[in-house]
């Protein structure tokens, strides 16, 4: 895992430095958008969720 996350970390430096063009291109390209305004309203419609939920679910006593 560490590995992983400092080769990942080593490619975004590379990209954002210009010195890997074509991985740059690909991540910045249109097609990713859609797919990217998806993830991030889910995300953020997740606290919606757990607002809505919280207030639904109350937990009983001696229940489990």
């Amino acid at each position: 895992r560490p590995l992983f996350s400092v080769a990942v970390a080593g490619l975004l430096v590379l990209c954002s430095c210009g010195c890997a063009p074509r991985v740059s291109e690909f991540l910045g390209a249109k097609a990713w958008k859609p797919l990217a305004a998806l993830s991030y309203s889910m995300y953020l419609l997740q606290f919606v969720g757990w607002g809505f939920f919280g207030r639904l679910w109350v937990p009983t006593a001696g229940a489990l």
